[in-house]
């Protein structure tokens, strides 16, 4: 702007006007540039030092036709390495998340829950790696000896799959660094069988109470939830006693408080300080991720070896999933089905489970 010289997307100088027509010096400038492309209204950019950029990762959502999907996304003044941890967390859902009868008690009653974040609030965990990074199924106990699993993927370097509670829609969180203290989070849910209807789709994208503070050209304006310390995240002590056990009034608001709150290492940081943490069973996804990242970044630093799902996009073909089997029953045999991206099956089918079908799929 400054002198008029033009560049094109690999960052070469084509134009400058404020120079001699017999000039050459143009061809001597070169500006940095990062590939793009875009996909369903997302716009994906290689930074590697790569000259020919890799794949993008073949997410089902990412592939299918414009209208299977809802996606959005919220500024969070943590560290990108909280949020992933939050999403891949189980058993917040029985505490954060949970709210309470006109009695009192704590009774989850959000749609499709079955009561079951209620019923076992210490759910067994199962840990594995895979090879796109690690999955976990939380089991927690239903009547009549039948356990509950909720299966969930972490995907190098920064996704998330939750466990699926609609017969409608398959989620996943992404969590893209801004720098140390920010974070894009990204949310999307979609139908790999048909598009989703109006209904759906506004069924999904509920904004937050008090929305987004006014954007500015500060990109850490850009998508803020209103809700923030300074205003206690709206938190009301009359919904805490008879309605939401934290007393925060949105399932983002609740974890964007935990989150954002959380110790620090620094003045002004939102960074936590680890060395300081105590880790419990419940942890054990959270363990097994952060020693998976830290193999992975030393195998690159030391031996140049490329993090999983690089140069194979098709391991991010998967989807989590929700199954419901006999105590002791090999859930990891019974889910795998359900967990194969690209198909026409529908997400889950909470009616037939009711019935004593034994995994969630379409009958």
């Amino acid at each position: 702007m400054y002198h008029g010289w033009k560049y094109d997307a690999t960052g070469a100088c084509i134009d400058m006007p404020s120079e001699p027509a017999a000039s050459n010096f143009r061809d001597k400038v070169h500006i940095l540039a990062y590939p793009c492309v875009e996909r369903n209204g997302i716009v994906w950019t290689y930074m590697g030092p790569r000259e020919t950029p890799p794949p993008l990762p073949s997410f089902e959502w990412n592939m299918l036709p414009e209208g299977h999907s809802v996606i959005w996304r919220h500024l969070q003044a943590s560290n990108w390495m909280q949020g992933l941890e939050g999403n891949i967390d189980s058993s917040h859902l029985s505490f954060l998340h949970n709210r309470l009868t006109e009695d009192g008690s704590a009774n989850f009653t959000g749609q499709n829950d079955r009561g079951l974040y209620l019923r076992d609030k210490a759910p067994l965990m199962a840990v594995m790696d895979t090879d796109y990074g690690t999955m976990y199924a939380a089991g927690r106990l239903e009547a009549a000896g039948r356990r509950y699993w909720r299966v969930t993927h972490f995907l190098m370097p920064i996704y998330g799959m939750f466990a699926p509670i609609t017969a409608t829609d398959c989620p996943m969180q992404w969590w893209v660094p801004i720098d140390d203290d920010h974070v894009m989070k990204w949310e999307v849910r979609w139908n790999p069988a048909r598009p989703m209807t109006p209904e759906e789709r506004d069924a999904q994208w509920l904004r937050d109470p008090g929305g987004d503070i006014e954007p500015t050209s500060d990109p850490l304006t850009h998508h803020r939830p209103a809700a923030s310390p300074e205003n206690d995240y709206f938190f009301d002590q009359d919904a805490q006693l008879n309605n939401r056990m934290s007393g925060l009034p949105s399932v983002n608001i609740q974890d964007k408080a935990m989150l954002e709150t959380m110790v620090t290492t620094r003045p002004g940081g939102h960074v936590v300080d680890r060395t300081v943490e105590h880790l419990g069973t419940g942890d054990a996804m959270i363990i097994r991720t952060r020693r998976r990242l830290l193999e992975a970044a030393r195998a690159l630093r030391d031996h140049g070896t490329v993090p999983p799902g690089v140069d194979d996009p098709d391991l991010y073909a998967v989807r989590s999933a929700t199954v419901i089997l006999d105590d002791g029953e090999p859930w990891v045999e019974v889910a795998r089905e359900g967990m194969v991206a690209f198909t026409d099956r529908p997400v889950l089918s909470d009616e037939a489970n009711l019935r004593g079908g034994r995994r969630f799929v379409a009958e």
